[in-house]
């Protein structure tokens, strides 16, 4: 049988009766056998809420007229079914009818339970079967099967609401409870993953939210200038084509004229043909490194390009220490609809901002700090006041809507660590701040190329912990971050892991950079796609940041980390950004490491699209950033 499932009153009455329990004169045994019920329940519901946004997904699919996967559903369902039946711990019956027993003024809100512990394991099993009957191409509508998939996931949502599944009035009873001896291995989640379910987890790990808002046909819009784009600077490369062969045969002629006076000189024969054997692999090269040439500007990779693009061949490294990731290829939805806004702002960038950025370095950082703050300017309906005291620059953002707030959102600007903050990243954290109900702190960390890495890490974490002894609670801190900022909120998390602090209670990551080592594939498969951020430049900005350290130190490339045990994450990429797959493996890696990760892509928008209040689309992921935010928070208000 399936556990139990909560509804909210549900909940409340059981926390109830949790209590009551607690402050009961019963046993101490007593106390720590409800402890660890208690806390299998909702171990085990977290696995279940997992999946069914699996199911979620492909019922989106399917009313969306997009392309579903039935036997991906079957799978799931012959999971739960699977997991309930030979896999959880037996006699929650018992127990529920003992606590029914034990407070009989409850035992109405214990009834319900046992009826929906009943009956959703009872639409499971006959869900199962239609769907093995749809996947056989038996005569089973598919309009009504997905209906009652909805109504199924409905229950599921109404029913297994982990928001409000938590005990507050004894945490330390409640969190010390040692209900591992409880388990039983899970075929999904456990460490003895079953092979046969190898598929829905590969799905887990991927699984992201596809988002379009608007009515504008992407594909007309935007595919036919990124193929223009393309064509222009292949034109551009195969007019220099000369130019880089004649440059190649003199790097090859000098090499080989080194091999060819080295020759006189062998002591015996041995030598001599290891010699003559290296020079006539020298002049089998020829034809290759031409070839290469030429295809390199077929593909308008620049000369001086080459070695930042030799980065990715390193993929193959890192999976290797990712081994149950398989990364997919993720391309536009070319039938998917934007806004005629986001196609307006797209066209801009992709004429003025991605054609700059290919030229414009670091030398111009003075010029945009000074723009900034010329351009600063306080958010409608919010104060600003200075922080003092940290070293570096930080303001607090009050809302005039509210009046006090032992809440605060924590945010982390993105430019790249080389560019500051402008007022728009204000405005994002004041929607955040609003829709949370929080105060916010925006940190002007150290910029690079003055202050490298570590720098701007280091000043996240004394802001942090400017916080925590200001005295906010742990669980009263939301941290965001965009661009830079957002993998500077990853790696803020892991320092704080590995220094012994209390975690903020999630996080929420805006297009983040995570991958300074740039081993994404999508850097190259969406190079032409993307309306912003180019690749045609040389990463030597990135490398006055990075300096000397390695660039898959999990503290500057938190992709390569371990988020055992962090905060949950929510993120947001637009489908054409060259930092797609920095997002992508960073909710893999987070969701292997048993991280909650919520993941929306959204179709055809720049990089931190959030910067343009024009967007009807910014509006609506920053509602988004906040309701998972607030959702965390108020677990613990």
């Amino acid at each position: 049988m399936i556990c139990p499932t909560f509804s909210g009153i549900d909940i409340y009455n059981l926390n109830m009766v949790w209590c009551r329990l607690m402050g009961s004169s019963k046993s101490s045994i007593n106390k720590v056998v409800y402890a660890c019920d208690i806390k299998w329940l909702f171990f085990e519901h977290d696995y279940i809420r997992r999946v069914v946004k699996l199911v979620e997904d492909e019922i989106d699919k399917f009313y969306g007229g997009r392309q579903f996967d039935l036997r991906l559903l079957g799978l799931v369902l012959k999971y739960l079914v699977i997991k309930s039946r030979d896999f959880k711990c037996g006699g929650k019956e018992a127990f529920f009818v003992k606590l029914r027993k034990d407070y009989p003024k409850y035992s109405g809100s214990i009834d319900d339970l046992l009826i929906d512990y009943y009956e959703v394991a009872r639409l499971e099993a006959e869900l199962r079967i239609d769907v093995e009957m749809a996947v056989n191409n038996a005569k089973m509508p598919r309009a009504e099967l997905f209906e009652r998939l909805s109504e199924y996931c409905w229950r599921r949502r109404l029913n297994l609401s982990l928001e409000q599944c938590y005990v507050v009035d004894h945490p330390e009873q409640f969190e010390n409870a040692d209900f591992h001896s409880l388990l039983r291995p899970d075929p999904l989640f456990g460490d003895d993953r079953q092979t046969e379910f190898d598929r829905i987890y590969e799905s887990y790990l991927d699984h992201a939210r596809r988002i379009s808002l608007g009515n504008v046909p992407y594909a007309f819009l935007e595919v036919l200038p990124a193929v223009a784009e393309r064509a222009v600077y292949t034109g551009i490369e195969l007019s220099r084509l000369p130019k880089r062969l004649f440059g190649t045969g003199m790097v090859q002629w000098r090499r080989q004229w080194v091999l060819l006076n080295r020759l006189p000189k062998t002591k015996n024969i041995p030598e001599l043909l290891a010699c003559v054997k290296q020079v006539s692999a020298g002049f089998s090269e020829f034809p290759k490194e031409y070839l290469n040439e030429f295809i390199e500007a077929l593909q308008a990779i620049e000369a001086a390009e080459i070695e930042a693009f030799d980065s990715f061949p390193q993929l193959s490294k890192h999976i290797s220490t990712l081994p149950t990731i398989s990364f997919k290829k993720r391309r536009p939805r070319l039938v998917a609809g934007i806004s005629w806004q986001a196609v307006a702002l797209n066209m801009f960038l992709r004429g003025t901002v991605k054609q700059l950025m290919g030229f414009v370095g670091t030398d111009y950082a003075e010029q945009a700090k000074g723009f900034a703050e010329k351009w600063d300017k306080v958010p409608n309906g919010c104060t600003v006041e200075l922080v003092e005291g940290l070293g570096f620059p930080a303001e607090r953002l009050v809302s005039s809507d509210i009046k006090t707030s032992s809440r605060i959102v924590m945010y982390l600007p993105g430019g790249g660590f080389f560019f500051p903050a402008i007022w728009a990243h204000k405005q994002i954290l004041a929607q955040i701040m609003r829709g949370c109900r929080a105060d916010g702190l925006i940190v002007h960390y150290r910029l690079a190329p003055e202050n490298p890495f570590p720098a701007s890490l280091d000043d996240a974490l004394t802001a942090y912990r400017f916080l925590l002894d200001k005295g906010f609670d742990s669980k009263n801190i939301v941290v965001a971050g965009d661009s830079a900022g957002g993998g500077l909120t990853l790696s803020l998390l892991l320092a704080l892991k590995d220094a012994g602090l209390p975690q903020p209670v999630a996080v929420a990551l805006l297009s983040p950079m995570s991958d300074l080592s740039f081993a994404g594939p999508s850097r190259a498969s969406n190079r032409w796609l993307d309306p912003m951020l180019p690749t045609r430049r040389k990463m030597k900005a990135f490398e006055l940041y990075t300096g000397d350290a390695d660039p898959e130190n999990p503290l500057l490339s938190p992709v390569f980390g371990d988020f055992t045990g962090c905060a949950p994450m929510f993120a947001q990429v637009g489908s054409t950004e060259i930092l797609l797959d920095d997002t992508l493996r960073i909710a893999a890696r987070a969701r292997e490491c048993d991280v909650d990760f919520e993941l929306e892509i959204w179709e055809g928008l720049p990089h931190v699209w959030h910067l343009w209040s024009v967007l009807p689309e910014t509006h609506q992921a920053l509602t988004n950033v906040a309701r998972y935010l607030n959702e965390h928070l108020d677990r613990y208000s």
